[in-house]
């Protein structure tokens, strides 16, 4: 079963630099969720940052609070609108750059799921 057919060279290269084991078990997700997650590790997602970078749209501020551009680290980090779910799925308000290789896959799905912001 080749299951990383889906996913870009790019976006399989990013993932097994976060983490080996990170890599494999992404594999193991539905299409539409390894879509998300690889939009999460790498940045390439609908968020205001990478829209404007596409000129998509013309703000890459946060759309919650509009302090900070809105990249996949600040949306699953530090953002203040998530941070309720963050401490509920992490266990943590905001997470540190090094905390990256400690999750798993499904929790950071999960997380994307709690936010709605890719329903």
């Amino acid at each position: 079963m080749y299951a990383h057919k889906y996913m870009d060279v790019y976006t399989q290269s990013r993932l097994r630099t976060f983490c080996k084991k990170l890599s494999c078990d992404a594999l193991s997700v539905s299409r539409r969720e390894l879509k998300i997650l690889g939009g999460l590790l790498t940045g390439h997602m609908t968020l205001n940052r990478h829209l404007t970078v596409m000129k998509i749209q013309a703000d890459p501020l946060c759309s919650a609070r509009g302090e900070q551009e809105e990249t996949s680290l600040h949306f699953w980090r530090e953002c203040y609108a998530n941070m309720q779910i963050r401490y509920s799925v992490f266990g943590a308000h905001l997470m540190q750059p090094s905390e990256l290789h400690k999750v798993k896959p499904s929790t950071l799905l999960r997380f994307a799921r709690a936010t709605k912001r890719f329903s």
